[in-house]
């Protein structure tokens, strides 16, 4: 079981901060912020689908140690298990911060009042981070996503909301009788925002543009599901099939609709691009 730490120096680590950390959101880095000298983030890691952020976001958002644990590995331990098994991998560990609503060992039997009395580490417990008098929670922001309301989202991350994903063809609909696209394949890794059009910024090698992007059904063509953005400031960039893109995204800019030419069409998405760029 020991070796399910092994990926990094731990006798350095004097503070650790225990959770799944889904969002990276403000609740999180306040908690972040009691960690000590030479802190650590423990992730569990539950590998479900449709993640608020992938391991490489949360590599890029956080710049000390960071340990990740498949949830298969430690769910079998009890609560004292698991915390005797902190104490041999850690041998420096002076102190865990975790949120009030952390529990675990085998069915969550043990809370996180209990980590201090069973494992003689201090434990700090942070009560839950409020915005304008509401809960900051993972599940929260998704709840805001999937109502479109993005600033919102964005407010509880403390950041823009990102999916990354690889290039792939699309229609070639776009770039002929519409707006050249870069379509995205996320691989159901990321939870996705509500089906609509978005202010957003498009990361393509290591560069941010200005961008519309749509998700959902393409209701006035083939009816298919796709992520797509269309930058709306000179772009020069020569981006090949499967290379990575990043989105951000910015604001709501209207529904998902079908429209009956192709004209109308191309004439809502100017419209798109017009409010994009007062908001961007």
């Amino acid at each position: 079981m020991s070796s399910i730490f092994t990926c990094i120096q731990k006798d350095s680590i004097e503070s650790l901060a225990i959770g799944r950390f889904d969002g990276m959101h403000l609740g999180h880095f306040k908690l972040f912020s009691y960690l000590d000298k030479n802190p650590a983030l423990l992730l569990i890691d539950t590998k479900k689908p449709f993640a608020l952020t992938s391991l490489e976001d949360k590599k890029e958002l956080v710049n000390f140690e960071f340990i990740n644990v498949s949830f298969s590995l430690l769910k079998g331990l009890s609560g004292e298990a698991f915390l005797r098994l902190l104490r041999l991998e850690f041998k420096n560990l002076k102190k865990i911060v975790v949120g009030e609503d952390f529990r675990f060992g085998k069915d969550r039997a043990l809370a996180a009042k209990d980590i201090e009395p069973l494992s003689g580490i201090k434990t700090l417990i942070v009560k839950e981070f409020e915005l304008d008098g509401v809960g900051v929670h993972s599940s929260k922001i998704k709840e805001f996503l999937s109502e479109g309301l993005i600033e919102k989202a964005n407010a509880f991350l403390g950041r823009s909301y990102k999916v990354s994903g690889e290039l792939i063809s699309g229609q070639g609909l776009g770039s002929k009788e519409l707006f050249a696209t870069l379509n995205l394949d996320t691989k159901e890794q990321y939870f996705l925002p509500k089906n609509a059009v978005y202010a957003s910024h498009t990361i393509v090698q290591n560069q941010r543009f200005k961008s519309v992007s749509f998700i959902g059904k393409r209701l006035s063509t083939d009816e298919k599901f796709s992520i797509e953005t269309h930058i709306i400031e000179p772009f020069g960039l020569k981006v090949l099939k499967n290379e990575p893109i990043a989105l951000e995204f910015k604001a709501f800019l209207r529904e998902n609709q079908k429209f009956n030419t192709l004209i109308e069409l191309k004439a809502q998405i100017q419209k798109d691009i017009n409010k994009a760029l007062s908001l961007l």
